[in-house]
């Protein structure tokens, strides 16, 4: 049986994308075999036969990031707070503000 997407049983579901302007949002393949670039959700889900569900994209605001203080708002998405990291990590604030 031959390889395909289908086949494999991948799945990329319930993630949060934050970007800057026009940065990628998701790249599908190798780079010496040119990958194709998305900048939507809703392509990468059509495109990549569904690989792709029930995952948001909106702004992550941090605290102070050159502080590290990665602490994030009280009203981010579930999806980000469902996700985040839980417990200490040296020299970073975490949390919620």
């Amino acid at each position: 049986m031959g390889r395909s997407l289908e086949n494999l049983e991948l799945r990329h579901e319930h993630n949060f994308f934050a970007r800057n302007g026009n940065q990628r949002l998701f790249v599908w393949g190798v780079p010496w075999q040119r990958p194709v670039e998305y900048t939507d959700l809703t392509k990468v889900s059509e495109e990549l036969l569904g690989l792709e569900k029930g995952s948001q994209e909106g702004n992550l605001v941090l605290a102070d990031y050159h502080a590290l203080d990665l602490r994030i708002s009280a009203d981010a998405p579930a999806v980000i707070k469902e996700s985040y990291p839980r417990g200490e990590v040296p020299l970073v604030r975490l949390g919620f503000k």
